[in-house]
């Protein structure tokens, strides 16, 4: 009995620590119920206040001034010199986006290392000359013309290699939209040389704002030079197009595509299209080797033509001749070297300038020794080889034994453009046009 006893109390404790246990355990979840239950609903209280509601609408005002305004030219510029390097990035897309006229000159000037700084006033200028002490520049913002600054307030705005391919990739898209055609004909030629499946959205954009027929024609070779490298049904097409093409840069693109290539039917229409191209620039290297010829072949024209009235008229196998054609170029550098400022117009002063003092120097030799020598031309012969001597010795006392270059205006300068396989300088055109204004007018 006393056993039985002892084991119903000892079950009475058990049972009363376990209910207590549970008890406890239970009240910190209750707690946490509450304190939840408390939050959400003071976030629920903060959330309709902060919200707008259609009685407290927000204002057109506050929404533009959420937002930032893209920056204008000016404002890009200005900011260029304290720029970063993660800066300088956004900037030049700024001045892409603004579309603003100097932008192709900033950016050209910048991949060229002519895009400087003044340091006192952070003034943004393009270097055009640099001197020890001063150097030309001229302003990117304003309407100012080259100024000179002092080369110690100047400092250089560099990029690295990402900012550099940066450049070119918006190059690149500037000059394919920029307003002179002849920018726009080469930004085109660099797609066609190295065509990028990235920039067929660019090419088509382009094409779509095209006016003129024979750039838009350009534009599809160069679509098509981007075509031609991926393997579809329009492969053979592009190839075939690219064999109507002017520019030996095609020939070039076909060329290593057909060494990336194994399928025999896109190597034969590659061959057909690469033997076009070649054909073609065959004939244009005719025609520039013979304008060449024709050019070269003038000057020994005047040259003959001197000689020839200088035996028939006179009897006289003048062996100097060359050196009087020498008196007149350097009577051409002399008046250059008097008008530096003037070199467009010194050609119209230097021109009959060579035929005077030739002329002078020839009546000098006349007087001196020619004029006791008529009658026996092989001694005319010996005497003016000696003289020919004597005026190359004095050309070199006087000049140097160097030659001297002769600025070409600007006007004689460049080249006629036919198509991109054929061109004539200007400079030979003007050289054969003098020469048979002289033989025809010598056969009045």
């Amino acid at each position: 009995m006393r056993y039985l006893r002892l084991t119903a109390l000892l079950q009475t404790c058990l049972l009363t620590c376990f209910l207590s246990t549970q008890l406890q355990a239970a009240e910190p979840q209750a707690d946490l119920a509450t304190s939840q239950l408390a939050v959400g609903s003071s976030e629920r209280k903060t959330t309709d206040t902060l919200t707008p509601t259609s009685a407290d609408p927000v204002s057109d005002t506050e929404l533009d001034a959420a937002s930032a305004a893209p920056l204008s030219f000016e404002d890009a510029v200005g900011q260029m010199p304290k720029a970063s390097k993660s800066e300088l990035s956004i900037l030049i897309e700024a001045i892409v986006v603004s579309k603003h006229p100097k932008a192709l000159t900033l950016l050209e000037a910048l991949t060229e290392g002519q895009l400087h700084f003044t340091k006192d006033t952070q003034q943004v200028v393009i270097l055009e000359s640099e001197g020890p002490e001063k150097s030309k520049a001229t302003p990117l913002i304003g309407d100012a013309g080259t100024q000179t600054f002092d080369s110690s307030n100047l400092k250089k705005i560099r990029v690295n290699n990402s900012l550099r391919s940066q450049i070119q990739d918006e190059l690149a898209v500037l000059k394919l939209f920029a307003e002179d055609s002849s920018i726009r004909e080469q930004a085109i030629q660099s797609f066609i040389t190295t065509p990028s499946a990235s920039s067929l959205p660019l090419l088509l954009e382009a094409r779509e704002a095209e006016q003129k027929p024979k750039l838009k024609k350009q534009i599809d070779m160069a679509l098509a030079s981007i075509t031609a490298k991926e393997a579809g049904p329009g492969q053979i097409e592009a190839v075939k197009l690219l064999g109507e093409s002017q520019h030996m840069e095609t020939f070039y693109v076909l060329s290593r595509l057909k060494k990336a290539s194994s399928d025999p039917v896109l190597i034969s229409a590659i061959d057909a299209s690469m033997k076009s191209i070649q054909a073609r620039s065959s004939r244009y290297k005719l025609i520039e080797n013979t304008f060449f010829g024709l050019s070269m072949g003038s000057v020994l024209l005047l040259a003959a033509i001197g000689l020839a009235i200088t035996f028939g008229v006179m009897g006289v196998i003048n062996m100097a001749h060359g050196e009087m054609i020498m008196i007149g170029a350097y009577t051409t550098y002399v008046v250059q070297a008097l008008m530096p400022n003037t070199i467009e117009y010194s050609i119209w002063v230097a021109i009959p300038g060579a035929f005077l003092a030739a002329g002078l120097v020839g009546v000098i030799i006349e007087r001196l020794v020619i004029r006791h020598l008529y009658g026996r031309p092989l001694e005319t012969l010996l005497a003016t080889f000696g003289i020919s001597l004597i005026l190359q010795q004095a050309a070199r006392s006087i000049f140097g034994p160097l030659n001297q270059s002769v600025i070409t205006p600007q006007w004689m300068s460049g080249t006629w453009q036919i198509t991109p396989m054929l061109g004539f300088t200007y400079n030979r055109l003007y050289i054969l046009f003098f020469a048979l204004m002289v033989f025809f007018g010598l056969m009045l």
